[in-house]
């Protein structure tokens, strides 16, 4: 996959274990001199330490103590050119948060399509930030709904 989609990076949401437990393999050399037979890089982010440090560690099945943008910045960083590989230890809890929030990211460009399909659209920045409270609360909405309709199968 890394190679036919060209990945240049990798972004690894897990630790090797975790409470004791292994949630992924050491697929990088310990150490510089071991051979290395692939094109991949090794990169290193200029971010502030207390930007990083709260997410260093994000728990299998919860998320981060803090909602700092960090993962955020790296993962737009480096999938500015090209695809990158974010993984976590199954590939859906971590990863699944991560792949999502640059989904909906993305998303955001659609005002931007709909001004080229119709000139003006949306034209105050109050319009804008209503969409968004719309949205949460048909999102809050369907959370809420999905709950009930579980509790009521029991």
């Amino acid at each position: 996959m890394i190679w036919q989609e060209k990945c240049r990076s990798i972004i690894m949401l897990c630790n090797i274990t975790e409470g004791g437990k292994p949630k992924c393999e050491q697929y990088w050399p310990l150490t510089a001199e071991s051979p290395v037979s692939c094109s991949l890089q090794s990169h290193r982010f200029p971010y502030k330490d207390e930007d990083w440090n709260e997410e260093k560690y994000w728990p299998d099945r919860g998320v981060p103590r803090t909602t700092t943008l960090a993962i955020f910045r790296i993962l737009r960083r480096v999938n500015r050119l090209t695809p990158c590989v974010v993984h976590c230890s199954a590939g859906i809890g971590r990863t699944g948060t991560v792949v999502g929030i640059d989904m909906v990211y993305r998303r955001l460009e659609l005002i931007t399509e709909l001004r080229e399909m119709r000139h003006g659209a949306v034209q105050m920045d109050c319009q804008y930030v209503y969409m968004h409270r719309i949205l949460l609360v048909v999102a809050e909405n369907l959370k809420v709904h999905s709950i009930l309709t579980c509790f009521l199968r029991l």
